[in-house]
């Protein structure tokens, strides 16, 4: 028999398989070593591919003495826990499917190199098999023209066969530990990556929606951008940060301004007008009150919100100079981008602002409806350099302001600036800073890195410290506030 694949396969998964060999210098290598570890690998490599990406796969219904190791090694995967944990990440999808058999195929192809005896033997007993399936071929009407066999002559064939078919069964029970073992090894690899990548997208705002539509190539160059240790870190953090917001933004009460244009019945007790009001202080008719009140009877004011046409653009200074190296810097890019997040999510412009010194600094900029993870990752791969000081970027910031109020007269942007070194400042500068302060009308949030900066004072409406670089509790407030 020909046949290399006993799991069921048909030409889309091959086409995409193909495809991804094509793209993936890893999963090229992972499937020639399997390849070259056995006889059969061709077809286990396919085997392992069809049932990563299946959502339902199923083996086909007669299996061939020589792909028996093949099949235990697939029945162990399909057994084990952490497949069912990885299979929820693969299905469906090529990119993580091929990284699933890489890290597969890494820990198979040394159990298999190990199983030359077993594999020996798998073909033994197909040889034994085929001898005696040809012998009963001819036995039967049309059956290939070979003289028909007595029936001693097929009762050998038949026990040769079924003896050969016991040994390898026996050979691979032994070695079912040995198996179970590398299997369990890959699964966990690919689990742990696959997990690692889905939470590494998901920081970096690129849903599993988004990935599909990817072209495949494009998208591996963006995980190998997004695996590395730093970028993991930076993507916990904004994930952090970007729930801690989002759940106080939840529990908060919005209670925006409004005004009275009507009088009208209603149940609302925050709405009275003081006529009703009245009646609470006379026993008698504090009942007939709440009956009203009850059935909606109750005479109530008739407000409606003052809408204002849109804020302005956030724009987040980082400190980028020598002193903000390591874990200071992964914040300060986590928390400039839980702020893209914020904009993004309130239709606001976004602007990025690192800055390493006098006339030094970098402009990233992310208008309303166009975030790309490419210039997310340009941000987040800024590194700590140089000096510090803030005039020159925060007049980039009130420049990047009043231009989005001249074009759309905008008002009530957000200057955030996050920085651990004391920032000195001229008086005549700060006082023109203030004055545009008040003109625009945005906040200006200054944030302490581990730092107390008196500085910080006299340029920001808000000050808060940032003590904590694992967490976001620190600035939990101005996450109220931006939101």
């Amino acid at each position: 028999m020909n046949i290399l694949e006993i799991v069921r396969t048909d030409e889309f998964d091959r086409d995409d398989m193909e495809r991804m060999l094509d793209v993936s210098p890893r999963l090229r290598s992972a499937a020639d070593t399997v390849t070259d570890a056995t006889a059969t690998g061709e077809g286990l490599v396919s085997d392992l591919w069809s049932s990563l990406i299946r959502v339902a796969p199923r083996k086909v219904d007669e299996v061939p003495p020589r792909l028996r190791v093949n099949e235990t090694v697939v029945d162990r995967i399909w057994e084990a826990q952490d497949y069912r944990d990885l299979h929820e990440h693969t299905m469906g999808d090529p990119v993580n499917t091929a990284a699933g058999v890489v890290s597969l195929s890494k820990k198979v192809a040394g159990m298999l190199a190990e199983l030359a005896d077993v594999a020996e033997q798998a073909e033994k007993a197909q040889d034994a098999q085929d001898a005696l399936d040809q012998a009963m071929s001819a036995d039967q009407p049309g059956g290939g023209g070979g003289a028909p066999s007595d029936e001693e002559t097929l009762e050998s064939l038949r026990s040769t066969a079924t003896a050969e078919s016991e040994l390898l069964d026996t050979m691979l029970d032994e070695n079912l530990p040995k198996i179970d073992k590398a299997v369990r090894a890959g699964l966990e690899d690919a689990r742990t990556e696959a997990e690692a990548n889905a939470a590494a997208a998901a920081g970096w705002d690129l849903s599993p929606g988004d990935a599909l539509k990817m072209d495949p190539a494009e998208r591996i160059r963006l995980l190998n951008l997004l695996s590395t240790e730093r970028m993991r870190r930076i993507a916990e953090l904004v994930g952090l940060m970007h729930a801690m917001a989002l759940g106080n933004r939840e529990r908060r009460f919005e209670l925006l301004p409004g005004e009275v244009y009507d009088v009208t019945l209603g149940d609302s007790l925050a709405r009275l007008v003081p006529g009703e009001l009245v009646a609470l202080a006379i026993p008698e008719l504090e009942d007939l009150l709440l009956l009203r009140l009850i059935q909606g009877q109750a005479m109530n004011y008739l407000t409606r919100e003052i809408e204002r046409a849109g804020k302005g653009a956030i724009v987040f200074l980082g400190d980028y100079s020598g002193s903000m190296d390591g874990p200071k810097a992964d914040w300060c890019a986590a928390f400039g981008l839980a702020l893209l997040r914020a904009a993004r999510d309130q239709g606001r412009a976004f602007h990025a602002i690192a800055f390493r010194g006098k006339g030094s600094w970098e402009r990233f900029d992310f208008p309303v409806g166009d975030v790309s993870i490419d210039r997310m990752i340009e941000f987040a791969s800024c590194m700590p350099n140089g000096g510090t000081e803030v005039t020159g970027p925060l007049d980039e910031a009130v420049a990047i302001l009043e231009a989005e109020y001249n074009r759309g007269g905008q008002i009530e942007g957000d200057i955030v600036l996050a920085t651990d070194g004391e920032v000195g400042v001229p008086a005549e500068w700060l006082a023109e800073f203030i004055e545009n302060r008040e003109r625009l009308q945005f906040s200006v949030y200054g944030l302490a890195i581990r730092a107390r900066l008196s500085t910080l004072q006299a340029l920001c409406t808000h000050v808060g410290d940032v003590t904590d670089l694992a967490s976001a509790r620190d600035v939990v407030d101005l996450f109220e506030s931006v939101y």
